[in-house]
């Protein structure tokens, strides 16, 4: 669903994380040029975002990418 401005859009899903079922919504913002510019991610049921909160982590940790202030 395009905002009244043009430069939001809103697109909804459903999917599996792991065990999890998932509904969530991507929202994304472009400026003038129609590059997006902000990018986010709503996903319920909590279960399902504490375990990708997870998984990413593991993965960042696996890459090497620093992980402070990542949720577990």
């Amino acid at each position: 669903m395009w905002s009244d401005n043009g430069q939001e859009l809103a697109l909804s899903f459903d999917g599996n994380l792991g065990p999890h079922a998932v509904r969530g919504i991507d929202r994304l913002q472009f400026d003038a040029q129609g590059r997006v510019v902000v990018v986010e991610v709503f996903i319920r049921p909590l279960p399902a975002l504490a375990w990708l909160a997870h998984a990413a982590q593991q993965r960042m940790a696996q890459a090497g990418t620093p992980t402070d202030g990542v949720a577990a």
